[in-house]
């Protein structure tokens, strides 16, 4: 909870003006333009990632890329190789925000300037996540530490989807008091987290290409179980900040 009960007025009022009050989530559709820097910029750092690889595509297209990812699941990439280099972010921060705003209210920033993408393949376990808050993870990374002037969303875009049901949500839980389903473990001075509830929980949500799924770090989600997931699923992520004192 917040310790400013005005501030968390203020956070659940502007909230609630960008995303739907009762199920906790908003699906917009993403404008042309960003959707396409967005999948360019993704597609050149998986052709980057193979070609080191020695599995260059026979053509630059992420199809071509999924074709060869797809057999080659002994191929799992690292965080590093999956994330947009933040001074290229920072350097397109203007189109991002802008073509948001045209179908949201327009974010204050980009947070950490992050911009990374998952591929999520049945039968590679490392690539399903967890089900999960982003709270969480905001709780042991400091550079994610929650601010309670500051209200910050997840933006989710599929890139390429075999199964539209790819995602799955508890709807309402972004009003839970207490996160009393996740716990802390820490060992060889590293944090984790372990959480009690199962993809059995999750609702799945029926998001399209050029579509975007908008959330609070407070949703529960994760990926649904592999037999539900499709061949495979490539999809990325923003994280958006709303400074409070620019809407209040």
């Amino acid at each position: 909870m917040l310790s400013n009960p005005n501030l968390e007025k203020s956070k659940n009022k502007l909230l609630y003006s960008i995303i739907n009050k009762e199920n906790g989530y908003k699906i917009i559709d993403i404008p042309y333009n960003l959707f396409s820097w967005i999948s360019d910029s993704i597609l050149e750092i998986i052709y980057q990632s193979l070609t080191k690889r020695n599995q260059r595509p026979k053509e630059k297209s992420i199809k071509s890329c999924l074709n060869i990812l797809k057999d080659r699941k002994d191929i799992v990439l690292p965080l590093n190789e999956r994330t947009i280099n933040e001074n290229l972010v920072e350097n397109k921060k203007s189109l991002i925000l802008d073509q948001l705003s045209e179908v949201v209210i327009k974010p204050s920033f980009l947070w950490n300037n992050n911009l990374y993408y998952r591929l999520v393949r049945p039968g590679v376990s490392q690539e399903v996540s967890t089900v999960h808050r982003d709270y969480y993870f905001q709780s042991i990374q400091k550079k994610w530490a929650t601010n309670a002037e500051i209200l910050d969303l997840k933006l989710w875009i599929p890139l390429y989807l075999t199964n539209p049901f790819a995602l799955g949500l508890i709807p309402g839980s972004q009003d839970d008091i207490n996160f009393d389903d996740c716990k802390i473990i820490k060992k060889n001075g590293q944090k984790r987290f372990e959480c009690s509830l199962s993809r059995k929980d999750l609702t799945p949500i029926k998001i399209n290409l050029n579509q975007g799924l908008i959330f609070p770090s407070s949703m529960v989600h994760g990926s649904l179980a592999p037999e539900d997931l499709g061949e495979l699923r490539l999809s990325c992520e923003l994280s958006l900040g709303y400074t409070l004192k620019d809407f209040i």
